[in-house]
């Protein structure tokens, strides 16, 4: 109890932004929780920002009794995490959840205070996240947006069918342009990964990581280009970009044999 509440304060304490939503705090013990194959005991904090409404039935000499109460959704916590007992002298590992985007920073960051564990997931995760991010800032101003799809569509591809990432290799199948595959490398600097040339790739992350691609080219006359990352070749081989003098005017060629 004593510690809960100075876990409370501590939290209270991060909670001064005008952003942050006030809410229920629950602490508990687990013992004897199975994480990777080993047995531990954990710490779980989990904050509930929204309350919603439910309605629990109970039979009752013959008819139904019907309460409307109030109460957490445990099918998507708002805050949540499990503070493992194991790996003390390296960093305890933390499970977390954190299902509100408006303050991102402030329950990991701020709160826990926790840095990811740099493994296989953490290297796919942050890959995925660096070949995004230099699609949109390298890629596309230096080519055009077909491009770009297909560097993220190759890149995709690259991380599904392998089982190890390896630069030399990947920055040949995916970045033939001698100059972009040099920009490719610096830019890798940005996500601390500039030491980080193997590793094996973690196809959990990749799924996850993968949701989060946009694969959608955006026209300034209200039409939109959706592309199919499953395929990384379509971009190339049926998508033709051009310009039309007549018109004055950039164009996308699309060819297909039937609409479904």
């Amino acid at each position: 109890l004593r510690q809960s509440i100075n876990i409370l304060k501590h939290l209270a304490e991060q909670s001064t932004h005008p952003q942050i939503k006030p809410g229920d705090v629950y602490i508990a013990y687990f013992p004897d929780l199975v994480v990777d194959d080993e047995v531990v005991n954990a710490v779980g904090i989990f904050k509930a920002e929204r309350k919603n409404k439910f309605i629990k039935l109970a039979p009752e000499d013959g008819t139904l009794q019907i309460d409307r109460l109030e109460g957490a959704n445990i099918d998507k916590l708002d805050k949540g995490c499990l503070v493992l007992n194991t790996f003390k002298n390296d960093g305890f590992r933390v499970i977390s959840v954190d299902n509100n985007q408006y303050d991102a920073m402030y329950w990991t960051h701020y709160f826990l205070g926790i840095e990811y564990v740099e493994d296989e997931n953490f290297h796919t995760q942050r890959y995925l996240e660096l070949c995004n991010e230099f699609s949109t800032e390298v890629v596309a101003p230096k080519e055009n947006k077909k491009e770009q799809i297909q560097f993220l569509s190759d890149s995709v591809d690259y991380f599904s069918r392998s089982e190890t990432f390896d630069f030399n290799e990947f920055s040949e199948e995916v970045l033939p342009n001698e100059e972009l595959r040099k920009e490719f490398k610096t830019y890798q600097e940005n996500f601390a990964l500039h030491d980080v040339d193997q590793f094996p790739i973690s196809q959990l992350a990749f799924k996850n990581a993968k949701r989060k691609i946009k694969t959608n080219i955006k026209l300034d006359t209200n039409i939109q280009i959706k592309l199919d990352m499953n395929d990384p070749g379509a971009s190339e081989n049926f998508l033709e970009r051009g310009f039309d003098e007549e018109r004055g005017m950039f164009f996308y060629k699309v060819f297909f044999n039937d609409e479904q």
